[in-house]
């Protein structure tokens, strides 16, 4: 082939032809509960942002350092987090991911809070975040999964904050 053809194979890098793992170098990855533990005890400051490699299943309630403030951002890429007898306890969390081999964010069980607490149900958890499903080529993806209930919950009333829930894809 000619230069003129090998030229014309260069495509720039789109939203839609983005490889996978083109991820700025200094963004923190996660693959573990024990390391997105971690990323968020070790949080200091004004905003955060980490990427998951892997899907994370939360068994225990966790949340940022008291030094932490501002919006908390968790990258699910092609992978999810689980909700199952814990959750991220922290009130202006934003998880985006494509959510369409595994839901953004699945939520099995919220656990028992602290005991002497009512147990936060999943309407009350959702209150406090916005969950984005990207999609991927075109198919929509699954932001929230639902995949059990608390006998206990709070009317939608009580709640002063709503959460967003929003789902992308092209037909």
């Amino acid at each position: 082939g000619t230069d003129a053809e090998t030229e014309a194979e260069i495509k720039p890098a789109t939203a839609f032809n983005a490889v996978e793992t083109d991820i700025p170098e200094e963004t923190d990855i996660v693959s573990s509960f024990e390391d997105l533990q971690l990323w968020l005890r070790n949080l200091d400051g004004y905003g955060g942002e980490v990427v998951l490699g892997d899907t994370i299943t939360i068994e225990e309630t966790i949340s940022p350092s008291y030094n932490y403030t501002g919006p908390l951002s968790i990258d699910t890429g092609s992978f999810g987090l689980i909700y199952d007898g814990g959750y991220i306890d922290y009130c202006d969390l934003f998880l985006t991911g494509k959510g369409v081999d595994i839901p953004v964010l699945e939520i099995r069980n919220t656990g028992n809070g602290f005991g002497w607490l009512p147990p936060l149900d999943w309407n009350m958890v959702l209150s406090f975040m916005d969950v984005t499903a990207l999609g991927r080529d075109g198919i929509g993806g699954t932001a929230v999964r639902i995949t059990s209930d608390s006998d206990y919950r709070r009317p939608i009333t009580v709640y002063e904050s709503r959460g967003q829930i929003h789902s992308y894809g092209r037909n």
